[in-house]
Parts: structure tokens; C-alpha cells; sequence
């Protein structure tokens, strides 16, 4: 209204010739934001807008799309991806399948991921954690094997103590050694076993650049404004 005010035509006048200079793009609902705020930012976000409501009947917004496309961060392929076990954008239902792969399991039945309050827990019904391979390979006599999963989750280290006939404890240094061998191999095998299925691959690689790699920074371009006399 003020920009049409200054140059003494309508709103409807002013926002085309706007539109037409490239000074400022259309939203899906219809207001209008400068060029150089709407392509930065997460603009993936905004190119699947602008997709929608091109899908919805609006084509001017296919001048958006147009736009996005050019300035959009080429997608990070997998192989170039770091997928940490206890990486959070990594789907909980993820990580019950690694769980269930470790113990030799078909499905996730009994197994259950959470993330509350920032912190992990891995819960194991009894049909899981009563499995032979619980306490073999990626298992341990010494712990439970929830607890030395949620220990690969939390990237954290675990120990094994013995208490003394004066009743003081002290760390079973062999024992711990061997724990954290098999906390270690749970971590190191997970993105191998991550990347492994083609479908899970194409899904996590999408989900990691709409999370990680989505953003623009600002380019400033007055090539649109006229000065007179100059």
C-alpha cells in the first residue's frame, strides 16, 4: 500500500509491476514477500509449496518453482553422509530394525525406541531379550542387552566392577574391556547396516537433506530498481 502510494498508482498496479521486475514472489496464500528473503532460507520447504499449490490450480507460482530450483543445495548423496547410531534424525523405527537384525529377529516385535527428555531408552520384551543372541555377538555376559545398546545410542562407555571382601568395588578391567568391544562393533556396524537397503537408503538420504541441507543465505540485487537521471 505504501509503495503504491509513493508511486501514485493502485495496490493492484504497483504489486504487478513488482511481480513483473522480479522485485518480489507470490505466496501459495497470495501475499507477497521480497525476492531476496523468499529464495533463502529453507528453501526446500518452500519449493514444496509452491509445488502444492501449482498441483492445486495456482500455475503463477510455477515462476516460484522456477526460481528454487535454480538456487536449491544439490542434494548430499549417502555415501557421503555420516550416520552415527544415535543420530536423531535417524527414525526410531530404524533403529528397533537394527535392533532386531542384531538378534537374528524377522520383524520388531517387542522392541521398542524411545528418545524422552533427550536421553535414550531401549526397551526389550521378553520374546527379544531372551534370545541366545542377546548375550552373543553383539551380547555380553555382562550386561543386559538393552543396556549395552542404549549405551551405543548414547555414545557412552560402560564398566563391569566386582566388589572386594572388605566390601569396596573395583573395575574388572578385562571384563569392561570386553563390553565396550561390543558397544564399539553396535556403533561401528550401524551405517553399514543403515545404508544397506535400497528403499531405507533413498528414504534416509531424503530425509537428511530436507533436515540438514534445505537452507539459501540472502543475495541482495537492486538490479530491479530504476534511478532516474542515472
Amino acid at each position: 500500500a505504501n509503495i503504491a502510494k509513493l508511486a501514485n498508482v493502485s495496490e493492484d498496479q504497483a504489486r504487478a509491476e513488482l511481480i513483473e521486475k522480479g522485485a518480489v514472489y507470490v505466496l501459495p496464500n497470495s501475499d507477497i514477500m521480497p525476492s531476496d528473503m523468499y529464495l533463502s532460507g529453507n528453501v526446500r520447504l518452500k519449493l514444496e509449496e509452491a509445488q502444492q499449490a501449482v498441483l492445486d490450480g495456482d500455475a503463477e507460482l510455477q515462476r516460484n518453482i522456477d526460481a528454487l530450483k535454480q538456487i536449491i543445495p544439490d542434494d548430499i548423496p549417502y555415501f557421503n553422509i555420516e550416520a552415527k547410531i544415535g543420530a536423531t534424525w535417524v527414525p526410531l523405527s530404524d533403529y528397533e530394525k537394527y535392533i532386531a537384525h542384531m538378534l537374528g529377529m524377522t520383524d520388531t516385535n517387542g522392541i521398542t525406541v524411545t528418545f524422552p527428555s533427550g536421553k535414550w531408552k531401549v526397551n526389550l520384551e521378553n520374546n527379544a531379550s531372551r534370545r541366545t543372541e542377546a548375550a552373543t555377538n553383539y551380547g555380553s555376559k555382562y550386561k543386559s542387552f538393552q543396556t549395552v545398546v542404549s549405551a551405543a545410542l548414547s555414545n557412552q562407555n560402560l564398566s563391569v566392577k566386582y566388589k572386594n571382601t572388605d566390601g569396596s568395588e573395583s573395575v574388572d578391567v578385562a571384563a569392561t574391556e570386553e563390553l565396550n568391544e561390543k558397544v564399539s562393533k553396535i556403533k561401528e556396524d550401524f551405517a553399514a547396516w543403515l545404508w544397506s537397503d535400497p528403499e531405507r537408503r533413498i528414504q534416509l538420504e531424503k530425509e537428511y537433506n530436507h533436515t540438514f541441507n534445505a537452507w539459501a543465505t540472502p543475495k541482495y540485487d537492486g538490479s530491479f530498481m530504476s534511478m532516474q537521471g542515472m
